[in-house]
């Protein structure tokens, strides 16, 4: 009888830990937060963040600036 309760307790005190651990999960994400690791793809510039061949920030050159072609989602506020 004493394990039973022994296994409530601790069943009780594990749900209570994890219900406040679930609270960090269900904050809304910001919508200009990068999607992928920044600076992942070197030498391709499908985001504004990642870096060209030499090393630069693509910036206004990336693929998510320029009108038409490819359209990469870069950022979490992209997603529709």
């Amino acid at each position: 009888m004493q394990k039973f309760i022994w296994l409530i307790v601790f069943l009780i005190l594990f749900l209570a830990i994890n219900s406040k651990n679930s609270s960090r999960r269900d904050r809304p994400i910001n919508p200009y937060s990068p999607v992928r690791v920044p600076y992942q793809y070197v030498g391709y510039c499908h985001c504004p963040y990642d870096l060209d061949p030499r090393g630069y920030e693509c910036g206004n050159r990336s693929a998510y600036v320029k009108n038409g072609g490819l359209e990469p989602v870069c950022y979490f506020g992209d997603f529709r």
